[in-house]
């Protein structure tokens, strides 16, 4: 048995690292600490796999449509700035 991850954070990390977030903006968006962001920073492939480990466990529809709306968002939040 390997690590067990939070699958919604730890999507939501993989998610804002694909989207260029820097390692602050990520702590925020998804209440990871500085380590653990750190480590999923260092190896995303790594983390994708447990990641895909753990939604086929948990047996529940995956839907990232959150995911969606979020990067919409932060696009336009910045846009503003």
């Amino acid at each position: 048995m390997g690590m067990r991850i939070d699958t919604a954070r730890t999507q939501k990390c993989l998610y804002g690292i694909s989207k260029g977030m820097t390692t602050k903006e990520l702590i925020d968006y998804t209440g990871y600490g500085a380590r653990t962001v750190k480590k999923i920073v260092e190896k995303p492939e790594e983390y994708q796999r447990k990641l895909e480990e753990a939604k086929k466990e948990q047996e529940e529809e995956w839907i990232p449509l959150w995911a969606e709306i979020f990067a919409d968002e932060w696009e336009k939040s910045n846009e503003i700035h």
